[in-house]
């Protein structure tokens, strides 16, 4: 059966019978949709339809020539969860991005999720932070940051940064998992704990985008197994050649995928670098990615 939509500026009338002169059903307004289950020719030689109203279900007869083809349904774009890195929030990573948003726009529903615990306020990081994005920021991060005996990342409070994270997530993108994630240093960390989480339950993203992470010290932290053998989530892994925060955290990163793509930029710890013909090439090849893996 086919959508047809009322196209009568005043509605249509819709009569329990074939006829003019039947009971009255409804009058549906102009735009609602229904589906035609039968044609037929009044004893006047009206050209009639039943349809049946998709919204409220009222069934009758109305003439043909109120209705017109539905337009097709718009396709869904794919959803993303962009997940921060430490002493920042949402708003500042959309900051960040905004070279790129209206490109990443074209592509996906980007969601921007803020960290569920607020950061020390001894934080070394914030009074930067808030030089460059505002003193008022509300700094957030998903979990405590430490190290490992090797210098390695770890977290203090894992599972309960882990569980709000994935409720932050959840509140952004309408109570359903997104399609990918767009991760940046901390928030790449997280975004490859639960790229483990969810292969490991069997419901994988479709794929995640890391830039600069730190070593994953965490993944002693985790149940045996969970990520050996190497996750086939498909991921993007981004460095940057002068990042002195997370050295060669993404190509350890990178050892956790069972076949990543790479990217870089030369410049330091940030996600697009400030050179606009580098920054061009790093965003076409998230888009890329992003494109072909969350479509």
């Amino acid at each position: 059966m086919t959508s047809f939509v009322v196209k009568a500026k005043a509605g249509a009338i819709v009569r329990e019978g074939i006829e003019l002169d039947s009971t009255l059903v409804t009058t549906l307004a102009t735009g609602a949709r229904v589906t035609v289950e039968e044609r037929a020719t009044s004893s006047k030689k009206a050209a009639r339809c039943r349809v049946v109203a998709e919204a409220c279900g009222s069934a009758g007869w109305l003439s043909e020539k109120m209705l017109e083809a539905a337009p097709a349904p718009k396709k869904r774009k794919p959803v993303v969860a962009a997940l921060h890195g430490t002493a920042a929030n949402g708003a500042i990573f959309k900051m960040q991005l905004s070279p790129f948003l209206p490109k990443l726009a074209e592509i996906a529903d980007v969601r921007f999720v803020d960290g569920p615990k607020d950061i020390d306020p001894e934080n070394p990081q914030a009074a930067m932070m808030r030089q460059f994005f505002g003193a008022k920021q509300r700094l957030r991060e998903f979990a405590e940051a430490t190290v490992d005996d090797r210098g390695w990342r770890t977290y203090e409070g894992l599972e309960e940064g882990l569980a709000g994270c994935e409720a932050a997530i959840l509140e952004q993108c309408d109570g359903r998992a997104p399609d990918a994630l767009l991760c940046f240093s901390q928030g790449s960390n997280f975004g490859t704990m639960l790229a483990a989480k969810a292969e490991r339950a069997g419901t994988p993203y479709k794929g995640v985008v890391l830039l600069c992470g730190a070593r994953p010290g965490w993944t002693a932290q985790f149940p045996a197994g969970t990520f050996d053998p190497p996750l086939e989530t498909r991921a993007l892994v981004g460095s940057a050649e002068k990042d002195a925060v997370v050295a060669n955290g993404p190509e350890e990163q990178a050892k956790l995928f069972a076949a990543p793509e790479r990217c870089s930029h030369a410049e330091g710890h940030r996600p697009l670098p400030g050179n606009r013909d580098a920054s061009a090439a790093l965003q076409a090849t998230i888009a890329d990615f992003l494109a072909r893996v969350a479509k």
